[in-house]
């Protein structure tokens, strides 16, 4: 259930029964989900109900909405439509360029939503019901009769090549670089990396404890550095002028010296990828904070780790949401393929298998 993965639902709900509005009930469901959600699925959530409230079916009560006017409200978020905004600097244009250009505003046609997208608004819509229901504002939850739509697991995220992750980090901020190193070699959540402090980073073993609060799917993990993360973060703490006496302080700061939070970091990385040229234009106006994580991954599969060493490293949930990886890893079951052809041994059975001729087709006597 989207936004459910943050903490364990409690059994009550401590709401009168009465009939309730759609739209009004997003704002009774954020103050039921504010004291158990996880704070970023918190937020994020409040930012996607906030658009869900603006759709057709919420101007009904609860009780009354009907399948056919979510279904409407599903090819509506999936339409294509034409809208004005600002356009983004172009390959080699400088600021001030950008600044005294006339056509800084363009015409652009917004794709749909993905199917992707609709799934996670369809099961965020759905966890409002399951509260509704136990709040009695409802009797069933109508999203449960609306079909997902597949989705593609290999086409999610957008990856960067080697070459391309250290262009970016070298093109970042010093305020910045720091948290991409660590992006990248942990391949671990925004959330969870904001939330590091310095007793989670235990320099003598080379370990990163990421701890179950802070932590999305709620699991306690360590995990080991690289190389270069260590030698960072053993500069960085060399260099720490406060010390908290239980080491609460955070790992990432600013440079006046406050924490890096989810605002500062977009804001510091939205400059970052528009002027790192090795990235291609296509690529970079799509990559995101999060493909950071389906990098490291990407990587990581390449390089021939195992995917139950990757849930463990990236702190996946189940095994399901790594195997979207398996296909970047075409030659990990070349070896206990082999293995197997090597046991049965097949081509020691005479006359079993057919010769192949000098044409490339079977002979007679072998057919």
């Amino acid at each position: 259930m989207t936004g459910g993965e943050g903490g364990r639902q409690p059994d009550r709900v401590p709401l009168a029964r009465a009939p309730v509005l759609g739209a009004r009930a997003v704002a009774h469901y954020l103050d039921y989900a504010r004291t158990w959600k996880k704070p970023s699925t918190f937020e994020g959530d409040s930012r996607h109900l906030a658009f869900i409230a603006k759709a057709s079916w919420t101007g009904e009560l609860l009780s009354r909405v009907q399948t056919d006017a979510i279904l409407r409200w599903v090819a509506e978020r999936q339409r294509s439509r034409e809208v004005i905004v600002k356009r983004r600097r172009r390959p080699g244009e400088t600021v001030a360029q950008f600044r005294k250009a006339t056509d800084r505003r363009e015409n652009r046609t917004l794709s749909g939503a993905t199917g992707a997208t609709v799934n996670r608004d369809l099961a965020l819509c759905s966890a409002l019901y399951t509260w509704a229901i136990q709040a009695g504002h409802a009797e069933e939850n109508p999203f449960k009769r609306v079909k997902r739509f597949r989705e593609d697991s290999e086409g999610r995220g957008i990856d960067l090549s080697p070459e391309e992750a250290r262009a970016l980090v070298t093109a970042a901020p010093a305020a910045l670089r720091l948290y991409l190193i660590a992006a990248l070699s942990t391949a671990r959540r925004r959330g969870a990396l904001l939330a590091l402090r310095w007793r989670d980073v235990d320099l003598e073993r080379r370990a990163i404890t990421f701890r179950a609060a802070a932590d999305k799917a709620r699991r306690f993990s360590v995990v080991p550095m690289t190389d270069d993360l260590h030698h960072l973060l053993v500069a960085l703490d060399e260099e720490r002028q406060r010390h908290d006496l239980d080491a609460n302080d955070p790992v990432f700061r600013l440079p006046d010296g406050r924490p890096l939070d989810g605002w500062q970091l977009r804001r510091l990385w939205e400059p970052t990828i528009a002027r790192c040229v090795s990235i291609p234009f296509e690529k970079r106006g799509a990559f995101r904070i999060h493909d950071l994580r389906h990098t490291a991954a990407s990587l990581l599969v390449r390089a021939g780790v195992p995917l139950h060493e990757l849930m463990r490293i990236g702190g996946w949930s189940t095994y399901k949401m790594v195997l979207r990886y398996a296909h970047l890893a075409p030659e990990s079951g070349r070896k206990a393929v082999n293995a197997l052809g090597g046991i049965l041994g097949f081509g020691n059975c005479a006359g079993l298998l057919p010769r192949i001729g000098a044409d490339g087709g079977a002979s007679a006597e072998g057919a």
